[in-house]
């Protein structure tokens, strides 16, 4: 005997729940990587002739500049990075936990919503960041968005589709 199609009230809070949150870190993802693709000049440097003691050192100026915009814009990814993946870990692991228990009754229908949302988001995501960031900064789309994906992946798809098996069984028995 298979569950009815139709959601009880706790799934529809829960598949609510779950969208809100994938895409919270979706904005994340898309707001730190147009972030990185607009301020990779956090310094301007100028291409004025820089004498000092009748020798020309505009060239060791420039690449100073480049060193410091370098460095500012690493830091900013690994900080974006460490939000994403601390923010991730969290909400998906308080849901998939807290959300998705045992006694949960989950039907075909809400582990369909939980697959089909995340995969359209994720899509979603790529693509806005990928046209906002005007095609550069592929690995790093790919970066942020892969973090999030495994988190919720891992703690709310596969636990949805073990809850989902597991009922099927006890109810064919």
């Amino acid at each position: 005997m298979v569950h009815s199609k139709k959601m009880k009230k706790g799934g529809v809070i829960r598949v609510i729940i779950f969208i809100l949150l994938v895409l919270f870190v979706c904005y994340l993802c898309i707001a730190y990587n147009y972030d990185l693709y607009k301020e990779t000049m956090l310094i301007s440097i100028s291409d004025e002739r820089v004498d000092l003691d009748g020798a020309d050192f505009s060239f060791l100026f420039m690449m100073m500049g480049g060193a410091i915009n370098s460095m500012l814009c690493l830091f900013y990814l690994v900080v974006s990075i460490i939000v994403i993946l601390i923010y991730s870990l969290i909400a998906f692991l308080i849901f998939g936990v807290v959300g998705l228990s045992k006694k949960s009754s989950i039907n075909e229908t809400e582990c369909q919503i939980y697959q089909y949302s995340f995969y359209a988001l994720l899509a979603f995501t790529v693509l806005i960041s990928i046209i906002m960031s005007h095609g550069t900064n592929l690995l790093i789309i790919l970066g942020l968005n892969v973090i999030w994906a495994l988190f919720a992946y891992y703690f709310v798809l596969r636990r949805s589709k073990k809850l989902r098996d597991a009922l099927r069984k006890q109810s064919e028995q």
